[in-house]
């Protein structure tokens, strides 16, 4: 092209977005569907291509621009649709359906209401907050913020035994690139796909037990983790809220009460109505012992030792209570 060409900002549909972030298997669609319960929250909604398009710009294939380009448009239609009906998850057994919000009829009117200027006029007067699940938006979390400068974001964690253990389970030791369920995109390694956050130690991938590539993929993601907190101006930062899974799953109401004055939302009385449909739990340090038998059985001694490491920093300083 003779001429060069340049991507132009355009008007935002909105702004007030909350990312609720945290590995896989970390409880997020617990956190998620307890989110709704505040006053003039959406239900939350899940769509990959937001963290999908970070990764690969952190990763070099996208670049800055581009990323946030797409990042921001997609947000926006994705909102316009179910504020308009469109898109709507009716699947009972799904958290994300509407079937399973108190909300439920106000919903469903949406699929009669107008659609066009009407229904951007609706967004912009309703004052909504609009919560979207995410996985690993952490270790590139200032490319959001730069989107979107009123962006908060809730971080739920959880103890790295009890992930290692579920991931194993789950067959994330093997199942990136190969299982088309996992949507995430892999990288190229020497005898196979490799997930997208292995891209500096592919080679030893392929060489590793599946137990051994958990507990490296846990933690390189931490490192990845802090390493993208340490980066952020004191401005953004105190727009994240850290919990654990141990905390809400098992003492849910003074957890409920600090994400309340972090939204600064108060609490609704449809809170009951999607706490009784979660399963509240004795605390998981219970079962970890034999959690950790299995992570032994199935792990190398450097990867066995390094986990139970991170373990204990994590219960240092996050399961105090």
């Amino acid at each position: 092209m003779s001429k060069e060409i340049h991507l132009s900002e355009r008007a935002k549909l909105v702004e007030n977005i909350i990312f609720l972030d945290g590995h896989t298997r970390a409880g997020k669609m617990f956190l998620a569907n307890l989110i709704e319960g505040f006053e003039n929250v959406e239900k939350f909604l899940y769509f990959s291509i937001p963290e999908q398009i970070s990764q690969l710009n952190m990763l070099g294939f996208i670049e800055k621009e581009t990323a946030k380009a797409i990042i921001g448009s997609q947000i926006d239609n994705f909102v316009y649709n179910r504020v308009i009906g469109r898109n709507l998850n009716f699947r009972f057994s799904d958290k994300s359906s509407i079937t399973n919000s108190p909300k439920a009829d106000s919903y469903m009117k949406r699929l009669f209401e107008e659609d066009g200027d009407s229904a951007v006029q609706k967004i912009k007067k309703s004052e909504k907050i609009f919560p979207f699940v995410l996985h690993e938006a952490m270790s590139n979390i200032k490319l959001f913020f730069d989107i979107y400068p009123k962006l908060k974001v809730i971080k739920i964690k959880r103890n790295p035994v009890d992930l290692t253990y579920s991931w194993f389970k789950r067959g994330y030791g093997k199942r990136w690139g190969k299982d088309p369920k996992v949507f995430s995109i892999p990288i190229k390694g020497k005898n196979g796909p490799v997930p997208w956050f292995a891209y500096q130690w592919t080679d030893k991938y392929a060489k590793m037990s599946e137990m051994d590539r958990i507990i490296t993929s846990m933690q390189t993601l931490n490192k990845m983790s802090i390493k993208s907190l340490k980066k952020l101006p004191d401005n953004y930062s105190k727009r994240i809220h850290f919990l654990t899974y141990e905390l809400l799953s098992t003492k849910p109401e003074p957890e409920l009460e600090k994400i309340s004055n972090f939204l600064k939302r108060k609490i609704t009385p449809e809170m009951k109505l999607l706490m009784a449909k979660e399963r509240f739990i004795p605390h998981p340090k219970t079962e970890r012992k034999e959690k950790i038998d299995v992570i032994k059985k199935n792990s190398s001694k450097e990867c066995y030792s390094a986990i139970l490491e991170l373990g204990k920093q994590y219960e240092e300083k996050w399961e105090k209570n």
